[in-house]
């Protein structure tokens, strides 16, 4: 081969290699934290009817975005069944009243540790928490779109995405009361990212690494976590198609 063709040959390797590069620090990686924003122990002792927050946050992401979609996980331990205290569906024990999710900063709490991902963009939101007691497994759906994109970020920032919020007010330790108070709150728990993706201002949908894809309680070994089985479920055709309604 000629000079000119392994000069070539270089200089294509070093362009692809730098695009690779690019491609991979692109986008952020995905973490799940106890009670806050910031980097929280993997496990959480719940024994008493306390609140507890489920903190969804990314870091690093270098490109422009106009939409995220995250799914999790509601895992009992292996041969649990589904305990009513984490029935937040609404058919459930709980009921959909003692569960909120939310991605914005009313309070200005967050700003200062973890600015919202979409910035101020005016966006659309799907929430969703459901359990499937056939199969013992619960799940949380977040999807957010804003059209007009979010450009101003810095990648070594970490962004907060959404927050989950379990009520347990009416949670107890051992069995169900029924019309008093809903068991099981000492059940080991694993919540599992089974979907991280966003997407992008030119239209492409995209994974995000995972940082940190499980937390747990009750659970210091996480074996509730064993039983996972990742999903990719497509919800990003719904959420355009109601943007556009």
């Amino acid at each position: 081969m000629s000079m000119s063709g392994w000069r070539g040959l270089i200089i294509g390797a070093v362009l692809l290699g730098c695009v690779l590069a690019s491609q991979a620090v692109a986008a952020g990686a995905v973490r799940l934290d106890w009670d806050t924003c910031a980097m929280s122990p993997v496990n959480r002792t719940l024994m008493d009817p306390d609140p507890v927050q489920c903190f969804v946050t990314v870091r690093g992401q270098a490109e422009a975005h106009d939409g995220y979609h995250v799914r999790l996980a509601v895992i009992p331990s292996t041969g649990s069944a589904f305990p009513d205290a984490w029935r937040f569906d609404v058919a459930g024990c709980q009921g959909s009243n003692y569960i909120e999710m939310y991605s914005d900063d009313p309070t200005g709490f967050l700003s200062k540790t973890c600015p919202v991902f979409s910035g101020t963009a005016t966006a659309l939101t799907i929430r969703d928490y459901s359990v499937d007691p056939t199969i013992g497994r619960g799940q949380i759906v977040f999807a957010k779109a804003y059209p007009s994109g979010s450009t101003s970020f810095n990648p070594a920032w970490r962004y907060f995405l959404f927050v989950v919020i379990f009520e347990h007010y009416n949670s107890t330790v051992g069995a169900t009361v029924p019309g008093t108070s809903c068991g099981g709150l000492e059940t080991p728990i694993c919540l599992l990212i089974t979907l991280a993706e966003w997407h992008s201002m030119d239209g492409v949908t995209a994974p995000w690494a995972i940082e940190r894809e499980s937390i747990t309680v009750n659970d210091p070994a996480a074996t509730a976590c064993s039983a996972a089985t990742p999903a990719r479920p497509s919800t990003w055709g719904a959420v355009k198609d109601q943007y556009r309604r």
